[in-house]
């Protein structure tokens, strides 16, 4: 499709309203989240500045970092960071708050004034958490309630973490190379498989899957109203597909399975698929199991840290408590983090933190 004078092209990093249907289809593309983290052409009217520089020219094509606010809404520039009024850090001594503990509190104030405040932009991968995302993070072992599962956005953040902490991806102590496949661009190529048709816009998630000896795949599946975050695992080295799950039976969801490796089979296809039939599917039960019903995504996470391709050092719930404690403060911190403005609040609560170290 032409652009013209009255359309952007905009980049699309946020969807708030997943089945809401595009302004024009694009061949698979017909609802909003089948844009996520792709470039589409947007209604100048429709866009929001905010900046000063004010609109580019009718014949300038745009490349904005978008939040997409409403399904036939309007895209601006980036999701706002949060100031936090004084009076909603009172009665916090500074010297009582710990780096972790200062930074639920503020995730806290936040979601109380303004949950949809970006606290987390990693601008590398165009990725933005909002304070609602950190919000199941702030939960303590004794509350038991939906609000602890975590997000897509959330885990595809800690992933990119994980592969940012190495030049070349590997295992600590092994010599595995590997990757992570975002959780929200393999739920597109679930409910879109056609897409890899274009084997242009793939070719690197093909390379990535065929070529590193472990390829991590976190997945949301579902059993009736219930939701559950397990591991599917590529292993290139030991030609099998494996199964971590911290709950469930993979017979519980075996069709999301088998249209998983139909698309792990398709990708490789682009470079070399030899064998690839005949691999084993196993899942693997002799590894840390939740006693809770919200960690699934948090023991996910810690498999694809642990995980060697044959087994992984053990770990407790009571791990996976401190785990969540401390992870608000992990993404925050972070040196991928750009967001300047939020650590220096959050400093206020903590000052020993000095800016030098963030």
């Amino acid at each position: 499709m032409r652009l013209g004078t009255q359309r952007c092209k905009v980049f699309v990093n946020d969807v708030l309203q997943r089945e809401a249907p595009l302004l024009h289809e694009y061949g698979d593309m017909k609802k909003m989240f089948h844009a996520l983290n792709r470039s589409i052409p947007w209604p100048r009217q429709q866009i929001q500045h905010t900046t000063a520089a004010g609109m580019a020219a009718p014949n300038q094509v745009e490349e904005i970092g978008s939040k997409v606010a409403e399904g036939r809404g309007k895209a601006n520039h980036k999701v706002p960071s949060p100031s936090i009024p004084k009076k909603k850090l009172q009665g916090q001594k500074r010297h009582e708050l710990s780096l972790e503990d200062a930074c639920i509190t503020y995730v806290r104030a936040c979601n109380k004034s303004c949950p949809n405040a970006a606290a987390v932009k990693f601008g590398k991968y165009h990725t933005v958490l909002r304070a609602s995302d950190l919000r199941p993070l702030t939960f303590g072992p004794s509350h038991s309630d939906k609000m602890k599962y975590l997000t897509d956005r959330l885990m595809d953040a800690r992933g990119q973490q994980m592969m940012d902490a190495h030049a070349k991806p590997a295992k600590e102590g092994s010599d595995n190379s590997f990757f992570i496949v975002g959780a929200i661009l393999w739920e597109f190529l679930l409910t879109s498989p056609k897409e890899i048709s274009n084997k242009e816009d793939y070719f690197n998630l093909a390379w990535d899957m065929t070529y590193n000896d472990l390829v991590f795949i976190p997945i949301l599946v579902k059993q009736g109203s219930m939701e559950h975050w397990i591991l599917f695992v590529v292993n290139n080295k030991k030609k099998e597909f494996q199964i971590l799950d911290s709950l469930w039976d993979m017979s519980v969801y075996q069709e999301k399975m088998n249209d998983t490796k139909n698309i792990v089979k398709n990708l490789r296809s682009m470079l070399s698929n030899e064998g690839i039939d005949l691999w084993p599917t196993r899942q693997y039960h002799d590894i840390p199991q939740q006693s809770d019903g919200w960690s699934c995504g948090l023991y996910v996470l810690k498999y694809m840290e642990l995980w060697n391709g044959t087994s992984l050092r053990n770990f407790t719930q009571d791990d996976i408590y401190n785990f969540r404690r401390s992870l608000p403060a992990e993404l925050i911190f972070s040196k991928l983090n750009t967001l300047v403005n939020v650590k220096r609040e959050i400093m206020v609560l903590h000052p020993r933190m000095k800016m030098s170290q963030v």
